[in-house]
């Protein structure tokens, strides 16, 4: 596209001026993509025309396709500074500024373009330029509203919506980004850097959500966007975005398969192995359970994150009836209302086994006495007793 309009415009040129040494010569140089040549034969013609805009406007041009930046800057904002009208110069000024980090220059400078007036052949490249510009320089809302508008002029563009998903995430619409992300993941479903972001807003959105069917639907929603994902490159944080997903969803048997894999990833990271903890316990395999909650413990190193595993922990003793360690763990982890639940768990337990070691007590005395009947009225009948 920035080829077509400056092929355009260099038609223009080589239509507007008289012959002159250098001119021909680097106009052709330039339409064969002999950069270094039309460099240095318009820096013939621009010493003999050091006035003539359109001289400075294509030793800009050459120079900026021969990496010498700073002086492509210098020779397009001398072309600008004697003809500021001209539209193309002004393009290729704010290109030049943006190649140079100096974006709030190039925002300024393209800020004072009516893209109204525009041909639509050149729209998407001045959006481009002052969406770039804008970013760079810290204007957020102008970038979003100039990356929206690129998103409608390039409908089929996967980074246009990634980019404007992302920054409508980013300023607070979450439901207008995942909009924009889901259409650029399905432009270009093997991108990864799309999909993470996708998936990353989904599960956003999952955690958001208050009522609990709509939070369960979004959370397996975010399951699948990750799943996609680890098919895409099974890293470590991709597989914790899948676990996250599947914990959250209540698919505790996907959530235990996919914690295993991000434990054997990187089994020193406390999160992976207390989110398998948190898995197995949901999947009522407590005993399993108390393997990753001890090792994640040992890994941890912040109170919160501790008290965090110690709760899990206690919570995973108390269900096998592990009372003294459940216990423990609930006080280790700051919580005394559940440490004394199981401490009365365990004295109901205590004397619900007295009450039925007594109830068993008695229950042989009665078989005894019953059998010592029996053995009396056989020995009756039988004539053993006088």
């Amino acid at each position: 596209m920035k080829r077509a309009i400056f092929a355009s415009a260099l038609l223009t040129l080589a239509a507007a001026l008289p012959a002159s040494a250098g001119w021909e010569e680097g106009v052709a140089a330039f339409r064969a993509s002999d950069f270094e040549k039309a460099y240095q034969q318009f820096q013939e013609y621009v010493q003999q025309n050091p006035n003539a805009y359109q001289g400075h406007y294509m030793l800009g041009e050459a120079a900026l396709r021969v990496k010498r930046n700073d002086e492509a800057l210098n020779h397009l904002r001398k072309a600008y500074d004697l003809n500021p009208n001209d539209l193309a110069t002004k393009l290729s000024l704010g290109r030049a500024y943006n190649g140079n980090r100096r974006y709030k220059e190039a925002a300024t400078l393209l800020g004072g373009i009516d893209p109204s007036a525009l041909p639509a052949n050149q729209k998407v490249v001045f959006y481009q330029l002052r969406a770039t510009a804008r970013d760079r320089s810290g204007d957020d809302s102008g970038a979003l509203a100039d990356f929206g508008t690129l998103t409608k002029l390039k409908p089929d563009d996967a980074q246009l919506h990634y980019r404007y998903g992302v920054g409508k995430i980013s300023d607070g619409d979450l439901q207008g980004g995942l909009s924009a992300l889901s259409k650029a993941s399905s432009l270009d479903p093997k991108n990864k850097d799309i999909k993470k972001a996708y998936t990353q807003g989904v599960l956003n959105q999952a955690r958001r959500t208050r009522d609990r069917a709509a939070k369960k639907a979004a959370y397996e929603k975010a399951a699948r966007a990750a799943s996609q994902l680890v098919g895409l490159d099974s890293s470590f944080d991709n597989l914790m975005l899948q676990l996250s997903a599947e914990l959250g969803g209540g698919l505790y048997d996907a959530a235990i398969s996919t914690g295993e894999k991000a434990v054997a990833k990187n089994g020193s990271d406390w999160k992976a192995n207390f989110y398998l903890g948190q898995a197995l316990t949901s999947a009522s395999q407590f005993e399993k359970a108390e393997g990753p909650l001890n090792r994640a413990k040992g890994l941890a190193s912040s109170k919160g994150d501790l008290d965090r595993i110690n709760k899990q922990l206690g919570y995973a003793y108390s269900k096998q009836k592990k009372y003294v360690e459940a216990i423990a763990a609930y006080e280790a982890g700051g919580d005394s209302a559940a440490a004394q639940r199981v401490r009365d768990n365990k004295d109901t337990a205590e004397f619900n086994a007295a009450v039925e070691e007594d109830n068993a007590r008695i229950d042989e005395m009665r078989e005894e006495a019953e059998r010592l009947e029996k053995e009396l009225e056989a020995l009756e009948s039988g004539g053993g007793l006088r």
